[in-house]
């Protein structure tokens, strides 16, 4: 009898044919990040939390604050991820100190959302991204930033990629659009995506493409067409606006990534831009304005007593050029290991 039992056990765990795997949006992901920043992220920003400052990158990544869940660590830093068959992997690659990396191994299929809502601004779009990992295969959509000819704007052209074993093996420009949002079915031999959104520069119709990638047969199957019907439309409308809406008061910019897999869904880092009257910020921009202006490192370290969790990382003053009257030296302020730290998020 035990047999029979376990089989049954089996049949009911495994999706019947047909069944997606995983299952999701793209819109429904962007809700999961806001709620996850506004309950769990936000209130340890504002209760004191240890916070690295990379002095270099602050200013090139525009005061953008990265958290990361795992470590549960903020970081004024760039952030950087890459996707592959079996893991995902985030990199915070600190100019002034060691990286600090975040590796999640991948069991499975495996949802890897991506969005970007910078600058928030009323009707204003968002750059979205997905990878979708089956066995060795990659499937994604993003896109890439074309630099025109000399005084014309930048075009934001998206772009669907399968690749297998770290391969790429077929590849459909969609040229350039303003997407709303993107569902996902992950199968054991396919990934459908729907992506909807406006062409560009038109607002009145909608963009519907239909992609499926045939892990199979390694290739990309796509079909594009427009439609105008109003409550699509109006639903697209609507779902653009939340795009623009901020996950909090202050909040300027906002973007993450998301894990999403058969057992549930997890954020893999969370970063936003805050104002400059947020009192940490205005903290951090008057350490790093008296670092610019040449302040000693006694003079430093007073200021910086007043917030003893936040850890500046300096770049060596170099003086040698002879255009530059600061001292060499560089704090000894580095970040602890992070075996040490405690995960509570």
């Amino acid at each position: 009898m035990l047999p029979y039992l376990v089989l049954g056990l089996v049949l009911a765990l495994t999706p019947a044919s047909g069944e997606p795997l995983i299952q999701g949006s793209l819109s429904k992901d962007l809700e999961f990040l806001h709620e996850y920043f506004q309950k769990r992220v936000l209130p340890k920003w504002k209760d004191d939390p240890h916070v690295i400052v990379d002095v270099v990158q602050y200013s090139e990544s525009a005061g953008y604050v990265i958290y990361l869940p795992k470590e549960n660590l903020f970081a004024f830093s760039r952030v950087q991820e890459s996707v592959e068959p079996g893991r995902v992997r985030v990199v915070l690659p600190l100019t002034c100190g060691r990286p600090v990396a975040v590796e999640e191994r991948l069991e499975g299929p495996a949802v890897i959302a991506s969005v970007n809502q910078c600058p928030l601004t009323e009707g204003s779009s968002a750059n979205l991204g997905l990878d979708v990992v089956v066995g060795d295969h990659v499937c994604s959509f993003g896109y890439v930033t074309n630099v025109p000819a000399l005084g014309a704007p930048a075009r934001c052209e998206y772009v669907l990629t399968l690749s297998a074993g770290g391969r790429v093996v077929d590849e459909e420009g969609l040229g350039s659009f303003d997407p709303v949002d993107v569902e996902y079915e992950v199968y054991s031999d396919r990934v459908v995506m729907r992506i909807l959104g406006f062409p560009e520069g038109v607002e009145d119709l909608a963009l519907v493409i239909d992609a499926t990638f045939d892990l199979r047969k390694g290739r990309i199957l796509v079909d594009r067409r427009e439609s105008t019907d109003s409550e699509l439309v109006s639903k697209l409308r609507e779902l653009r606006a939340r795009w623009g809406t901020p996950p909090g008061e202050g909040i300027e910019g906002f973007s993450g990534d998301l894990l999403r897999t058969r057992s549930g869904a997890e954020p893999l880092w969370v970063g936003f831009q805050l104002s400059h009257d947020d009192p940490l910020v205005r903290f951090v921009e008057k350490v790093i304005g008296m670092y610019s202006q040449g302040a000693s490192e006694k003079e430093l370290q007073k200021v910086m007593g007043e917030h003893p969790n936040v850890e500046f990382l300096f770049p060596e003053r170099n003086g040698e050029s002879g255009t530059s009257k600061i001292p060499f030296w560089v704090l000894p302020l580095l970040p602890v290991p992070l075996a040490g730290r405690r995960n509570d998020a």
